[in-house]
């Protein structure tokens, strides 16, 4: 059995898409402005396809903004450690596959690197409201 503390390079890793053209660009990208770094984060917060389904990681939306149109995104782990991140496990109690990108270069503060991960990340075709799981 593979040892869920490693994240293997051909792992597909997801991240949730808020609504809204500030961070959905026209399909198949995303903005961005998706991987801007909040005061308090260390990391970029993905989760891993392995443990947690797209439907899955939408039932983690905010319970008030279900069903606004939030995307999932997804990446290949080999392509976003090709531009210097790094893929962290980082299990939460309502997401086992819960991850952080992060790099020792501060990348996720130059723009370039930010539009670079939006690049790698493609959109997943939109979930129907009905098949997401209610927690």
């Amino acid at each position: 059995m593979a040892d869920p503390d490693v994240i293997a390079d051909e792992e597909i890793i997801l991240r949730r898409i808020p609504p809204g053209n500030y961070w959905q660009a026209p399909a198949p990208r995303i903005a961005s402005t998706n991987f801007e770094l909040r005061p308090h984060e260390t990391g970029v917060s993905v989760s891993r396809n392995r443990f947690t389904s797209p439907e899955k990681l939408l039932s983690l939306a905010p319970a008030a903004r279900i069903g606004e149109d939030w995307r999932v995104a997804q990446a290949v782990v080999r392509d976003v450690r090709a531009m210097g991140f790094d893929v962290i496990p980082d299990p939460i109690s309502d997401d086992t596959g819960h991850a952080l990108l992060i790099s020792a270069k501060s990348l996720l503060t130059e723009h370039s690197a930010r539009k670079r991960l939006a690049k790698a990340f493609r959109l997943l075709p939109e979930i129907d409201a009905t098949d997401i799981p209610t927690t």
